[in-house]
């Protein structure tokens, strides 16, 4: 199903950028990447300019302009497999194939839980780098001896794991630092520098000068906040309702479950007021609440798994809703091949087309797998296509792409269709030529 989602998506937006070599905004990126020495000097602008995560957008601008999609789409599918597999061994299973309704609960919940775009930028910018941080967490507090070589490739897998994601190795860096005081400091030479390496990488991460720009930015309302969380949660939610029933069967202790979770409820406590300062306007940003509650949910079930009818009941509600997304970006898809179509047969680069938003719903408008070809503002992705054709076919002009004639937008998607310009509509008599005039915050 990974696969398929991945493969069926129209790259668009960030990851058109990312082709490109960046020099400060990544919406003003230019020039191949022809070479790891180019990859590696646009990640130090990225680094610069656009945010911290080196290691996530490494691998990202690796795989939109190095390698075919057909590598992301198998990689992927594999990474699936992994994030899979080591929530549950986080979550306390010993032997995955041995417990496969374990692996079952997970697989149906994954679906639900990570809703985010099926394209490098954000499967590699967030679930590739949480398997990387459950992995360096699998290692940390294995009871295994390691030797040095060992333990020196943990340590570096440390600091790529605390740079990957914020969203995640926040809240697990000051979980780590409340375990090791709670063990007053005694944990091993060895694991102090491993916890002190994700440390740097986590600062290395929060504290570009990229990042601290973007968070000084941001202007969003706790209000504004709140209603998205509340809007966008799904895992916490069905840790409340376990822990519910089991207060209802008075078989929940707060203490005994803090005892056996303080790990990731201090991560999620930690994210929470995290997102609540610097503000929330996109439910990736909760994707490290989600796994944190996942992982405190599957501690909490017998077996860590869910009964056969709830494995049923969230299996359907998982392919129902992959079903739906698929055949949304297939829609997508077929309005940038007609598109592209239409831009092959222009002469001068004009397209006269109709764009139009995959769903009218507004969940499925917020939390999909795809992106429309049609925005507002800087997130426009119509400069993306155009990016993209141009790329294709080199011969030709610069796309511009006009309305149809005949097309009248819902009004409720006019900032959608046409950012600030004005709106005109002749309901009689005809024009030989309309003109749009830009001027930001004036609708007629």
């Amino acid at each position: 199903m990974v696969a398929v989602m991945s493969a069926i998506v129209q790259w668009l937006g960030d990851d058109v950028n990312y082709r490109f070599f960046i020099t400060d905004a990544i919406w003003t990126s230019s020039g191949d990447i022809n070479s790891f020495t180019d990859l590696f000097r646009s990640q130090g602008n990225h680094w610069m300019y656009v945010n911290g995560r080196a290691v996530a957008h490494t691998l990202v601008q690796f795989f939109c302009a190095m390698v075919p999609k057909v590598a992301f789409v198998i990689c992927n599918a594999a990474v699936y497999v992994g994030f899979i597999w080591l929530i549950a061994c986080c979550a306390g299973v010993r032997c995955p194939l041995c417990h496969p309704m374990s692996i079952a609960t997970v697989a149906v919940l994954v679906p639900l839980a990570f809703v985010t775009k099926m394209m490098p930028s954000c499967q590699i910018g967030f679930v590739w780098m949480f398997v990387l941080v459950l992995l360096w967490l699998r290692l940390f507090f294995s009871k295994r001896r390691y030797g040095v070589f060992a333990s020196l490739m943990i340590l570096v897998l440390g600091f790529l794991a605390g740079n990957s994601q914020e969203a995640l190795a926040l809240g697990v860096s000051a979980a780590l630092g409340i375990w090791w005081l709670h063990r007053r400091f005694r944990i091993g030479r060895w694991r102090t520098w491993w916890m002190l390496a994700f440390w740097c990488g986590t600062l290395s991460c929060c504290l570009s000068p990229a990042t601290v720009g973007r968070g000084t930015a941001l202007t969003i309302s706790l209000s504004d906040t709140l209603v998205y969380m509340v809007v966008a949660f799904r895992m916490p939610y069905l840790l409340l309702a376990v822990i519910g029933w089991k207060c209802l069967r008075h078989r929940f202790s707060f203490k005994k479950f803090y005892r056996k979770n303080a790990l990731y409820f201090n991560s999620a406590i930690v994210l929470l007021i995290f997102n609540l300062v610097i503000g929330v306007y996109s439910n990736r940003q909760l994707f490290g609440i989600e796994l944190m509650s996942m992982l405190m949910l599957l501690r909490m079930l017998r077996g860590h798994a869910f009964s056969k009818m709830w494995i049923a009941i969230f299996g359907v509600a998982s392919v129902a809703f992959c079903a739906r997304q698929i055949y949304l970006a297939e829609k997508v898809s077929d309005q940038f091949d007609e598109i592209e179509r239409l831009y092959v047969e222009s002469d001068d680069g004009r397209v006269y087309y109709n764009r139009t938003l995959a769903s009218d719903n507004m969940f499925e408008r917020e939390f999909k797998i795809y992106e429309d070809i049609m925005g507002f503002g800087a997130r426009d992705t119509y400069r993306t296509v155009a990016r993209e054709l141009l790329r294709r076919h080199t011969d030709k002009p610069y796309m511009r792409i006009r309305p149809a004639i005949g097309f009248i937008p819902r009004n409720d998607t006019v900032i959608e269709y046409a950012p600030h310009h004005y709106y005109y509509i002749f309901k009689e008599g005809t024009r030989s030529e309309i003109t749009f005039e830009s001027k930001p915050q004036i609708w007629l």
